[in-house]
């Protein structure tokens, strides 16, 4: 593990190939497989798109639906017209969908559940996203440097305002 911290310099983390397992344990736990498909919104300088999104699905065969840029009104279609099974998000992009406001169930009738890292997820933000959508938001933590999520939830035992169990 090496850190570069210099004024004149974007920061950066090497990442080890025995860190790239870390990516499936996230497969495990969200229990993904080649039938998977996932749109990742999130950008592949972020250590969240990489292990969560990237990674799994190189992995286990799934497809991968890559966004240039997010964008809260393109979002839903692109998740219907691709069947998403799951995406992973950061909480302002959570934020913006409700704020876009939802579509027609059908539009997200295809997503198992929703990963939410890389910020702190507010307990009403995430009970009003589930409340509104019925999609589990399995929220997470972890830091880049340790290969990205130290602790995760499953879909099925969400609590809002925590961040899940070690992996």
């Amino acid at each position: 593990l090496e850190l570069e911290h210099r004024r004149d310099r974007t920061a950066g983390v090497v990442q080890r190939h025995e860190m790239v397992m870390d990516a499936f344990s996230v497969a495990e736990n969200f229990e993904l497989a080649e039938h998977d498909v996932c749109v990742c919104v999130l950008p592949f300088f972020h250590v969240n798109a990489q292990y969560t999104s990237f990674f799994p699905m190189l992995g286990y065969g799934g497809k991968l639906v890559l966004f240039e840029k997010f964008s809260a009104s393109r979002f839903w279609p692109v998740v219907q017209e691709h069947q998403a099974t799951y995406v992973s998000v950061v909480p302002s992009l959570l934020t913006r969908l409700l704020a876009a406001g939802l579509p027609e169930k059908k539009a997200w009738a295809s997503l198992r559940f929703i990963i939410c890292g890389a910020a702190p997820l507010a307990a009403d933000l995430h009970e009003e996203f589930m409340e509104k959508t019925g999609i589990p938001v399995a929220n997470g933590w972890g830091m880049t440097e340790t290969g990205c999520w130290g602790c995760q939830m499953k879909p099925s035992a969400i609590t809002h305002g925590a961040m899940g169990y070690p992996l």
